[in-house]
């Protein structure tokens, strides 16, 4: 097996092959004048008949990202490798993966599509907004929630929660995956998005009102508009202190806004850079490529 950095998450790459004791590929990867991508393998002697994992994150720009991974997993194929799996930690168009108005694309379906084409058969992906878009390729998908990379961090940090919380329904199973490494509740918030709008109508549904310290859990910010109405909501309820973690990052005003409403630990993954992504996922990438075996 080798690993196959991309054109971003080095730190990642290296950390990921030194836990796997695996050796690492070097990559030329740069733009020309016109925005095209240059790449090459250079020590592309060595990837006959190996399993290859390609690391590359695909936040913006997305299409330069993922057209990086698309022909570094279709050069490395050429190359002789016997398998390219692909370590995604954030994958770009994942909250595209339904028709909500007539004729809209299901652009989470493009995403995989030309994945599968470009020979990936096994994909790593970290916190995907909806598994169910795995239906849409025949490739090995994975999604990895890192919840003891994110429980680990919060304890040291002093977090001691009374309760998880997430922001809708549909990020109920985050909440409980993290709920599970305190053995305290999680329960969800109810959220109504106006399709056509974008306006968001949440509510408290199920809150326990004795809960003091509440960590909010989530998978995207962007805007951040829901989780600081969300962190807003529940201080106006009588919790001291409201924490906020999230596996993506992708709005450059978000953490301004968390850091506006939440008064406690607010921290994301290393998924995309920014200024609250703080907390290492490697291992959890690691184990779950262990777990896959050859």
């Amino acid at each position: 097996m080798l690993l196959c950095p991309g054109s971003n998450q080095r730190s990642i790459s290296r950390e990921l092959a030194e836990i796997l004791d695996i050796d690492i590929l070097n990559t030329n990867i740069s733009t020309f004048p016109d925005g095209e991508v240059y790449l090459r393998i250079e020590d592309h002697e060595k990837v006959p008949g190996e399993i290859v994992v390609v690391v590359q994150s695909l936040y913006a720009p997305q299409e330069r990202n993922l057209f990086t991974i698309l022909n570094l997993s279709e050069t490395l194929k050429d190359l002789g490798a016997r398998e390219v799996w692909a370590v995604i930690p954030y994958l770009c168009y994942s909250r595209a993966d339904r028709v909500v108005l007539p004729g809209e694309a299901v652009s989470a379906k493009t995403v995989l599509k030309l994945m599968e084409a470009s020979m990936i058969s096994r994909l790593f992906v970290v916190d995907v907004h909806n598994e169910a878009i795995f239906k849409f390729t025949d490739m090995d998908a994975m999604n990895i929630y890192p919840s003891k990379d994110y429980a680990q961090y919060l304890k040291e940090h002093g977090v001691s929660p009374d309760l998880i919380v997430a922001p809708d329904e549909g990020a109920k199973l985050r909440a409980q995956l993290l709920a599970n490494e305190f053995g305290i509740p999680a329960v969800a918030m109810k959220k109504i998005r106006d399709p056509f709008t974008g306006e968001v109508q949440t509510s408290l549904g199920e809150f326990n009102r004795e809960a003091a310290e509440v960590v909010i859990v989530d998978d995207i910010v962007s805007t951040g508009s829901s989780i600081a109405e969300a962190s807003r909501m529940l201080i106006a309820q009588g919790v001291e202190k409201v924490h906020v973690i999230v596996s993506h990052v992708i709005g450059e005003r978000a953490p301004e806004r968390l850091h506006s409403m939440a008064n406690g630990v607010i921290a994301a993954s290393t998924s995309i850079p920014s200024s609250i992504s703080v907390i290492n996922i490697t291992k959890s990438l690691a184990e779950a490529i262990e777990a896959s075996g050859e």
